[in-house]
């Protein structure tokens, strides 16, 4: 995941948790979700979703009571970022400070996961594995359809589509100025989906035969290892390719940000401001537990 994305996964994932009335009852509810997209992956006998229902509750009440402040607090220094009256405050050093904030959010969520459900991942059946198994490999066959076997024009119409989307969800709108910026990004940007989906399709090997070996003692420990470093699989070469295909998004991201209109600004500023206070009403009542 590049700091790029990871900064857009603060202002598109972490704040869709608690953005409007409706995305508070989804967090109030998120026991339910979490079980509801699990049955895509796996089917659980009745004693493990005792367990899985136990950990997660310890999961949830951790996350509401330590994390969501702690999303409150990173929110307002985003905003901070995006104030109009700190001129060109937003600068590529400080993305790269915000992203890395982001994916500490992230490891220390999945780390926590991991811990409080290993017992569940250890007393999946083979039966069960191979759900699990099965359901990768159906998800990077989407991907490969969605993002390889398309030619190159239709691959720029979907990343020009996507910041689009992502200016007027959060901007309120895109001018051409903006639309222009994106298609020069998404026409020079490599072109990394088929090295991401081969990287995929190896992972998928690799959680298969440590699956294999789900009750030894180093379990938790290499599975923890392979779900938060996966750049593992890349060589230095392909590494340096993502590298400067993340460059290359946070260079879109700064001009973005530098071309935004007082209007676009004042509205991101009220989203996130919308935002950051439904997070504090959230842990102050206990997200509705």
């Amino acid at each position: 995941m590049n700091g790029a994305a990871r900064f857009w996964i603060v202002c598109l994932v972490l704040l869709s948790l608690a953005g409007c009335s409706s995305n508070r009852f989804a967090y109030r509810n998120a026991d339910w979700f979490i079980n509801w997209a699990l049955d895509d992956y796996v089917e659980l006998n009745r004693e493990q979703q005792r367990q899985f229902d136990r950990a997660l509750d310890d999961i949830l009440g951790w996350h509401c009571s330590v994390e969501m402040p702690r999303y409150g607090i990173y929110l307002r220094d985003v905003s901070a970022t995006l104030a109009p009256d700190v001129p060109a405050n937003l600068d590529a050093g400080t993305l790269q400070e915000l992203s890395g904030r982001a994916l500490q959010f992230w490891e220390l969520l999945l780390s926590k996961a991991l811990d409080e459900s290993l017992p569940v991942l250890q007393s999946l059946d083979d039966e069960q594995v191979q759900q699990m198994l099965d359901e990768f490999s159906e998800k990077n066959r989407d991907f490969y359809k969605e993002y390889v076997s398309v030619d190159a024009k239709k691959l720029v119409k979907l990343r020009v589509e996507r910041v689009r989307d992502a200016m007027r969800r959060w901007a309120g709108s895109i001018s051409k100025q903006q639309i222009q910026l994106a298609q020069v990004w998404a026409q020079d940007a490599d072109n990394v989906y088929g090295l991401i989906y081969e990287r995929r399709e190896r992972w998928r090997e690799q959680f298969a035969a440590l699956m294999k070996q789900r009750t030894g003692e180093s379990f938790l420990v290499e599975l923890t290892d392979l779900l938060l470093h996966p750049g593992r699989f890349y060589s230095a070469a392909e590494r340096e390719r993502l590298l400067a295909n993340q460059r290359s998004a946070q260079q879109l991201l700064l001009a973005l940000e530098q071309s935004l209109t007082e209007k676009q600004r004042a509205r991101m500023l009220a989203e996130l401001a919308k935002i950051t206070e439904d997070i504090s009403r959230l842990s102050e009542s206990g997200c509705g537990k």
